[in-house]
């Protein structure tokens, strides 16, 4: 091998520092993949993540329509439920009216008759036999014992119809104070359904938005790669200069320092030895 003559030792040193120092490396570019992978892996598990959010949030958003869907029908049935209560009340209210009207109008009617009865039982002829006149007394007697019957009995179904519209208006509270709970559940039911709608909106917004970023990554990942291929394809030489560059850096970087004076130095005699030729032609011209 050709020994370096001293004199281009310092030009070639400074070839060297130059060309490690412009030669790419395969370290950060490495790096770099790597860690578009790591964000690429922690991306892709955070919209996995999200995916199952959502899948939970539509199926508890389905549960909870169907459940508002439940109480509004028994909503509708318990609405229903009260109409025809309210419908048989009114009913029964109007009978039992009309019923007492009757009632009354029939003893008022039985007793004027059993009066009148009376009337001309005392007044009729004077010859009447003491049996005719004890028949007659029996018969008017009759008549009230079944005036009187009707009346209790009258008074009987009177207190049924009052114990039965009772009966009605106490199950008709009841049932306004179940219809008023089912109306505050379905309110909180569409409450919680309208939190759910929203969270699902957020958490789509969130996953397209992390989506886009994956694609982000994947091209940066994409240039990067091809950047480390194109790397890879370089001569054999950047590896020794790599070589170099890591044993001798902090040297080379010294020694460019001196060398960049030593030139400097030596650049001045020579652009001095390159005027003399000028000036020597110069004076040969003015000759």
């Amino acid at each position: 091998m050709m020994a370096i003559p001293p004199v281009f030792l310092p030009a070639v040193l400074s070839y060297l520092i130059v060309i490690s120092e412009s030669t790419p490396t395969i370290t950060p570019i490495a790096t770099e993949t790597s860690l578009g992978n790591q964000r690429n892996q922690r991306l892709t598990l955070e919209l996995e993540e999200a995916k199952l959010k959502i899948a939970r949030l539509e199926s508890i958003f389905d549960e909870t329509v169907q459940h508002i869907n439940a109480k509004s029908l028994s909503l509708e049935e318990c609405e229903k439920l009260i109409a025809d209560m309210t419908h048989e009340m009114d009913r029964l209210q109007s009978d039992l009216s009309s019923l007492k009207v009757f009632l009354l109008f029939d003893l008022e009617e039985k007793k004027e008759a059993a009066a009148d009865g009376g009337r001309i039982g005392r007044g009729g002829q004077l010859g009447t036999t003491a049996a005719r006149t004890s028949l007659r007394t029996r018969s008017g007697g009759e008549e009230e014992i079944e005036v009187e019957g009707e009346s209790s009995r009258a008074n009987e179904r009177l207190n049924q119809l009052e114990e039965e519209v009772r009966l009605l208006w106490a199950i008709m509270r009841k049932t306004n104070f179940e219809l008023h709970h089912l109306e505050s559940k379905a309110l909180d039911a569409e409450n919680n359904m309208n939190l759910v709608a929203s969270q699902v909106e957020t958490m789509a917004a969130i996953v397209t938005e992390q989506w886009i970023q994956i694609r982000q990554l994947e091209q940066a990942l994409h240039n990067a790669e091809v950047q480390a291929l194109t790397v890879k394809r370089l001569p054999t030489r950047c590896k020794f200069l790599e070589f170099l560059r890591n044993l001798f850096g902090n040297h080379l970087q010294k020694l460019k320092g001196i060398l960049d004076s030593s030139l400097f130095h030596m650049e001045s005699p020579l652009h001095q030895l390159e005027k003399i030729p000028s000036a020597a032609k110069k004076y040969h011209h003015e000759v």
